[in-house]
């Protein structure tokens, strides 16, 4: 808790929580920062300091904490703090929430050592994206929430005719760079206004340094007009009265708050002077300018003539745009309602005495998106449908996108799997074709297996949403239609589903026509789709294309005379991969100069992308299925049964020659 943006963050949550009727503690390796929340009379537990070695003893203070006061959530503000509390979390039944507040390394240990909690919360649309590609941690379970900053309630001040520049970080290797570089143009600077004078605040590792390069400045000046002052315990006192503000993250969120005029310049990039038409692309970094080129002395320079060249009145009205752009946005009583949200939605996850059992079966945890949003939207309806009910999922591997309470169980361990069934009160299949034999015999026996053993044990099965598929052999015929004979619900997402159970013999009592579980899901919200714009670089006219890695030949052909077509017509294309291990080899086949592929995108991700296109083909059910959600034209390419049904039935084209 030394100074930082993020302890900084920390303190500033802490305060407003414990406004609106909260009892926070916080718990840290203590820090300077420990002195205002015993001033606001907020509990600080000292831990040991962020090290592997210190592991035993800083969980053993935090199971300590826990066991003397029930707490309803720990909320984890860094990498070693979420793995050390981890254990204890599940020990004590306590949901966890994860913030990123940057980039952490990436590395196999590191990658093993990080946890993420019940929920993940990122301060940027950048850094949702960065722990989706680089941990896998799903979109749908990542909340983007800013930083708060507290909004002075004072008027904007008029400037003096005395120029003034004010430069605010911890002064650490990571973040210090631009204060070197304005070190480097000073002088230049104080050409161009005689008058002007420089301020840098922070402290940090690099402070010692930056002292040794002013006395280097002003051995060239008569006049000292470099001043440092160390760690302060309100920078934005020392902000206010400025003209021009030089930084990034919080400390430029604090000087726009008492409307600063900023240049955004860090370690990680260059943006320049901040105008209204940057606010959504420096938000996007959490205003640290990541994924930008690197700042240098002559574009500094020029930025900071630029707006020292302002007159007062332009620069006052910049900085009021800019000051109400972080009210509307960045005002701490938003951040914790939203923050406050998301603790709340997790502690509803949490089971209490729940004595019922319910399996949820699927072809779960292959890394198929559309799969995966089955099993997303299984486990919502069971906790909708059946709250008294703990829930036990059967997949390849847990995935990160689920309830933390959800129960995992592979699916290839005949063991866990009988022990599972053993126990249900209730069986389900949730969504997908899984009673077919096109695939393999193998396939429909094994989940034939699954339900003919729970049934025995005196479970109810139950169908949610499936698809049939017509069977190829007599063997096959019979198995379906002994298997679903013993379900007491048969949720059938198609017409062509429905008939052909009806020809099974399946008494039409029990079959219930259920729209498919992906049918209805909601576009990310309108900030994620332009970030995602923005990183696929897409214009205003483009097709949205999912393939098939296993499609034959001619279908293949049929979709290259498309693309080669939209291409002529000037439409750009972003191909996706539902089923990445399949579909991403074919992609790159048909990729071609100026498209693109996308990855690692959830289901509300690419409904919202597919909402600003021009049309989607698909090869997948599921692509056909988010387009139609986005509400725009698609065509479909496949002959599978279920694919030409949906086309049909939503009277869209499909080819399947």
């Amino acid at each position: 808790m030394e100074d930082g943006g993020a302890q900084t963050h920390i303190l500033t949550l802490a305060k407003s929580l414990l406004l609106r009727g909260y009892s926070v503690t916080v718990a840290s390796s203590g820090g300077r920062l420990t002195e205002q929340l015993c001033a606001l009379k907020i509990p600080h537990v000292t831990l040991p300091p962020c090290r592997l070695s210190h592991l035993p003893q800083t969980r053993r203070i935090l199971g300590i904490l826990c066991r003397r006061k029930p707490f309803d959530c720990i909320h984890a503000h860094a990498r070693f703090p979420a793995f050390a509390a981890d254990r204890i979390a599940g020990r004590y039944n306590i949901p966890m929430i994860v913030t990123a507040h940057a980039h952490f390394r990436v590395d196999p240990i590191r990658r093993f050592l990080s946890r993420w909690g019940t929920r993940t919360i990122a301060v940027s649309e950048d850094l949702r994206q960065y722990l989706c590609e680089e941990y896998g941690v799903g979109t749908e379970r990542i909340t983007v929430i800013p930083n708060g900053i507290e909004c002075p309630t004072q008027a904007i001040l008029p400037r003096s005719d005395k120029p003034r520049l004010v430069f605010c970080s911890r002064l650490d290797r990571d973040c210090s760079d631009v204060a070197f570089l304005l070190c480097r143009t000073a002088m230049r600077l104080r050409a161009a206004f005689p008058t002007l004078e420089i301020l840098f605040i922070g402290g940090g590792s690099e402070l010692e340094k930056l002292k040794h390069e002013i006395d280097s400045v002003h051995k060239q000046c008569q006049t000292p007009f470099l001043f440092c002052t160390g760690s302060v315990a309100q920078p934005i006192t020392h902000m206010r009265p400025s003209d021009v503000f030089v930084g990034v993250s919080r400390a430029a969120l604090e000087a726009m708050s008492v409307g600063v005029p900023v240049i955004l310049a860090g370690n990680e990039g260059f943006l320049g002077i901040l105008h209204e038409d940057k606010l959504a692309l420096a938000a996007s970094t959490n205003f640290c300018c990541r994924g930008l080129k690197k700042a240098d002395e002559n574009k500094l320079f020029q930025s900071c003539v630029t707006l020292l060249s302002y007159p007062i009145e332009e620069r006052m009205s910049l900085g009021k745009c800019l000051s109400e752009y972080v009210q509307a946005h960045h005002s701490i009583d938003a951040i914790t309602k939203k923050t406050a949200a998301v603790y709340q939605e997790s502690i509803s996850l949490r089971p209490n005495q729940k004595s019922n059992k319910l399996v949820l079966c699927g072809y779960y945890g292959y890394g198929n998106l559309g799969d995966d949003t089955l099993l997303q939207a299984s486990l919502a309806r069971a906790e909708r449908q059946y709250p008294s009910h703990v829930i036990t999922v059967l997949t390849a591997r847990s995935p990160k996108t689920s309830s933390r309470y959800a129960q995992f169980v592979r699916r290839t361990s005949p063991y866990s799997i009988l022990r599972a069934l053993r126990k249900a009160d209730l069986l389900v299949f949730g969504g997908g074709t899984l009673l077919q034999d096109a695939t393999s015999l193998r396939s429909l026996l094994y989940y034939a297996a699954i339900l003919h053993y729970a049934h025995a044990k005196g479970a109810r099965c139950e169908l949610w949403a499936n698809g049939l598929s017509r069977p190829h052999s007599s063997l096959a015929e019979q198995v379906m239609r002994s298997t679903l004979s013993r379900c007491e619900h048969i949720g059938l997402r198609d017409s062509y589903s429905i008939k052909l159970a009806k020809s099974l013999g399946i008494h039409q009592k029990k079959i219930v026509r259920e729209d498919d579980l992906a049918l209805g899901l909601l576009p990310a919200e309108q900030g994620r789709i332009d970030f995602l714009i923005q990183r696929y670089q897409l214009p205003k006219r483009f097709y949205i294309v999912a393939p098939k890695g296993k499609a034959d030949k001619a279908l293949i052909s049929h979709l290259k005379k498309y693309l080669d077509a939209a291409r002529a017509d000037g439409i750009a294309i972003l191909f996706v991969g539902l089923f990445p291990k399949e579909d991403f080899p074919i992609c790159q086949k048909l990729l071609q100069e100026g498209d693109q592929i996308a990855q690692n995108l959830s289901a509300h991700d690419l409904i919202g992308l597919m909402k600003q296109s021009s049309g989607v083909y698909g090869m997948r059910l599921h692509a056909l299925i988010f387009a139609h959600n986005a509400g725009v034209p698609f065509i479909g390419f496949g002959k599978d049964e279920k694919l030409v049904s949906f086309c049909a039935e939503q009277h869209a084209p499909c080819i399947c020659r």
